[in-house]
């Protein structure tokens, strides 16, 4: 009620002192000149908006007091003195207003909180609680030491959350400083070089030096050398990969050759004992005795005799023919793989370098097709089948030829120069 009747009597203040400028402004309206005129509309103008504002202040003012349930330590904090009223005016008691509303919400959070951990002290179990939904209207009173400890636990908390936005403010702030200053850094060294064109040319050709004796290396490489173990960690891994339709596949071909095995093991196993008998032509006819079992106990004893041999003569040529074949597909797959990335280092030369690139332009254009003759190689063809690292090299081992038939020139040139 005390808080109700200082503002009631700010507003009359307030309230009296406009009537008395009203009452100037208004004792004052036969200007002298024309340019008062305007700045008495403004003053109404402003007059007016500062009466409205009195008047929703007054409402919300008259609101609040109603609606107050806090207790009187919140009161007596917030209750300005005697002497200070007049002199602080409508923005101040306004500012006290909003913070004494922040307050109660806080005030209510905290007692609710309370009132949560106690329950749950209470039933023995944890349940989950938000503390951070202010609420409107509580229901529990608690004492003002609960209530002092809960502010002052809200006070840390918010004391080091502040804190620890202020120092990740200053280490951003450090950091964007740091960053400024090596982009300027970066900016003035960029800025200063200024490079001629006898510096541009140098560089070029000390690029190109590098690019060709890389390129050269690379091809010395793929000749023959053994490859990187990268490579050869992927392509055991690729073998060992077994799928289901490498599994059928390999499973018929095993069906295939023991069938191909047994037939010729059962050919095999069938001796023929023959005599010659000689006809009236003269010519021989071969006669199969009759079988004994004596006989047919020696055929058996024969036959698994000629078994083994053909078993031991046989399986050792499959097991080398098919190690031969797993060489043979290894083989291949690993040129493959090196033509590939030969072919892969071509075109990625081709396309990164300028020089490079401008190799096959220069030399496909027919200025320099007498440069292939200086190495023996007839002019380019473009039907002539060849694989891909030949046509991709043609091209530069022509400059390349050419670069060289120039220099023998310069060379034999250089004795008439000589004093």
């Amino acid at each position: 009620m005390a808080i109700a009747t200082n503002m009631h009597r700010r507003g009359n203040n307030v309230g009296s002192s406009d009537t008395m400028e009203e009452r100037k402004v208004k004792s004052d309206s036969a200007p002298k000149h024309d340019d008062l005129d305007g700045l008495r509309a403004e003053y109404l103008e402003a007059l007016e908006e500062t009466r409205a504002a009195q008047r929703r202040y007054k409402i919300a003012a008259s609101t609040a007091c109603r609606a107050q349930t806090g207790t009187e330590e919140d009161a007596s904090h917030i209750t300005p003195t005697d002497g200070g009223s007049d002199a602080e005016g409508p923005a101040a008691l306004l500012a006290r207003h909003v913070e004494l509303r922040r307050l109660r919400e806080k005030h209510a959070s905290l007692v609710a909180l309370a009132d949560g951990l106690e329950s749950a002290k209470s039933s023995g179990a944890v349940a989950p609680f938000d503390a951070g939904v202010p609420i409107k209207s509580v229901n529990v009173v608690k004492t003002r030491s609960e209530a002092g400890k809960g502010m002052a636990i809200l006070e840390d908390n918010l004391a080091r959350s502040m804190q620890a936005l202020e120092m990740a403010v200053v280490q951003a702030h450090q950091e964007a400083m740091r960053e400024k200053a090596k982009v300027e850094e970066v900016k003035s060294r960029t800025g200063a070089i200024h490079p001629t064109a006898q510096q541009h040319v140098q560089s070029m050709l000390a690029t190109r030096r590098v690019l060709t004796a890389w390129l050269e290396e690379g091809l010395e490489l793929c000749q023959g050398r053994e490859t990187h173990a990268e490579s050869e960690t992927v392509e055991y891994e690729d073998r060992d990969t077994v799928t289901d339709p490498m599994i059928v596949e390999e499973y018929e071909r095993y069906l295939k050759a023991r069938k191909r095995v047994l037939d010729a093991v059962q050919a095999l196993s069938k001796p023929v004992h023959v005599h010659s008998g000689q006809h009236l032509d003269g010519s021989h006819e071969l006669v199969a005795p009759t079988a004994s079992p004596s006989m047919m106990r020696g055929d058996e004893v024969e036959a698994n005799g000629l078994l083994n041999t053909v078993e031991k003569a046989l399986l050792p040529t499959l097991q080398r023919q098919r190690t031969a074949q797993a060489h043979i597909l290894f083989a291949t797959e690993q040129i493959d793989d090196e033509m590939a990335k030969t072919i892969n280092t071509l075109d990625r030369l081709g396309d990164e370098s300028q020089l490079l690139q401008a190799f096959p332009i220069l030399a496909r254009s027919g200025r320099f097709q007498h440069a292939a003759s200086v190495l023996g190689k007839r002019a380019y063809n473009e039907d002539e089948t060849k694989d891909g690292i030949s046509k991709r090299m043609e091209p530069w081992i022509k400059r390349w030829a050419k670069e060289g038939r120039r220099w023998n020139l310069f060379r034999r040139a250089l004795p008439k120069y000589d004093y």
